[in-house]
């Protein structure tokens, strides 16, 4: 784990460096907003300009890719009305909005909407302005009247990371995975536990490593954990500084987390509440097999037995110490199972790079785009 450590030190400064910037800087953002969107106003040509609304890896890599009579701008800041802001905006032919993400001025281009989760109400599909809304999962469909097909299934879309080709087909050295921002609610607790399990069986026969990628002090109020889970949490993490083969911290910048999974061989996430749960396509992007848990929209993505295993909650409340037990003990069978057959691992990443080149394809969901604002935009166009 040296290398790894070293790493992370080395990265750590430029990182805190890269999250001012990126986070706290508002005025470099602004500028750098602006500035873009200044000029592709003043040299719009035949394209069309869309400005999406969130500073996300999954909005990112969609505009670095679409072709080239699509323009896609950030608009990610809180905004102030003015007369130089509505003049560029004039230029603008679409919002694409992230749907917990709105474009802080208020303005009557067409929208088209994205949303991870199923909670957004009928008024959004009644919206004129609103044409299309999709969301990423079919969990994620809410039951609403549509008679103008607005809501559509329309899955997130990652590029392949490439694994690391020089590690040894037999090696005994395994290197579990986990990324997420609140590691209470992404379940370190649970894996750090079970990782002890599989450590203490596996005695001798194989070099373990874990690296949990989160913050264990962070936890949000919409899916509020007990005080017995940030307690687990938190004595996970003091543990963790003492162990040579395990790393738990945030991992800054963001592309250093791409470096492990071209690492890890096993990916695990046994979270509490996702929707849908990005770092598990990143994941299978890496071709990894994934151990998580089965809710919401995952079952998805990932499918027992095939590209890797899911934890059945059954009727248990997943902040309990009942399930804290019982996720335990799954986790550790499904680690010792994919630890102990690198053939079984091998397979399951492959199904999940086949997953990720079909059910997530980067050309298909930017076709998909392409095609909604040609539609709008002949929509908008006046009769010859």
């Amino acid at each position: 784990m040296f290398p790894e450590r070293a790493l992370i030190a080395l990265a750590k400064p430029l990182g805190l460096f890269f999250v001012l910037v990126q986070y706290k800087s508002r005025v470099i953002g602004k500028l750098r907003e602006i500035a873009v969107l200044a000029y592709y106003a003043a040299n719009k040509r035949n394209r069309t300009i869309i400005v999406y609304t969130k500073n996300h890896p999954r909005m990112n890599i969609v505009a670095k890719n679409a072709p080239r009579h699509l323009v896609f701008i950030k608009l990610t800041q809180q905004y102030r009305n003015n007369a130089l802001l509505k003049r560029l905006l004039s230029r603008v032919d679409i919002i694409y909005q992230d749907g917990p993400h709105p474009v802080s001025i208020k303005t009557r281009h067409p929208r088209v909407l994205e949303f991870e989760h199923r909670h957004f109400e009928q008024a959004l599909v009644d919206d004129p302005n609103i044409r299309k809304i999709f969301v990423m999962s079919h969990y994620a469909k809410p039951d609403l009247v549509d008679p103008d097909k607005k809501v559509e299934v329309l899955y997130p879309a990652f590029p392949a990371i490439r694994r690391n080709t020089a590690r040894k087909k037999h090696n005994n050295s395994i290197m579990i995975f986990l990324s997420g921002s609140e590691a209470t609610r992404k379940g370190a607790d649970i894996l750090f536990n079970a990782f002890e399990r599989v450590e203490a069986s596996l005695s001798g026969e194989y070099r373990l490593s874990l690296v949990m990628a989160s913050n264990y002090k962070k936890h949000s109020s919409f899916f509020p954990v007990t005080e017995a889970c940030l307690a687990r949490t938190k004595d996970a993490y003091i543990k963790s500084k003492s162990r040579r083969n395990i790393i738990f911290t945030p991992v800054y910048p963001p592309r250093l987390v791409s470096y492990f999974y071209r690492r890890a061989d096993i990916y695990v996430i046994p979270t509490r509440y996702d929707t849908p749960g990005m770092s598990i396509l990143e994941a299978m992007s890496a071709g990894l097999p994934v151990i998580t848990t089965g809710i919401t929209s995952i079952p998805e993505f990932v499918s027992h037995g095939k590209n890797g295993f899911l934890i059945d909650v059954k009727n248990y409340d997943l902040r309990s110490d009942d399930y804290f037990e019982y996720a335990v003990e799954q986790m550790t069978c499904y680690l010792t199972t994919l630890i102990r057959d690198s053939s079984l691992r091998r397979d399951m990443g492959l199904e999940s790079t086949k997953r990720m080149e079909t059910l997530f394809s980067l050309a298909y969901k930017v076709d998909r785009l392409d095609s909604t604002f040609r539609s709008i935009m002949a929509e908008r166009a006046p009769p010859h």
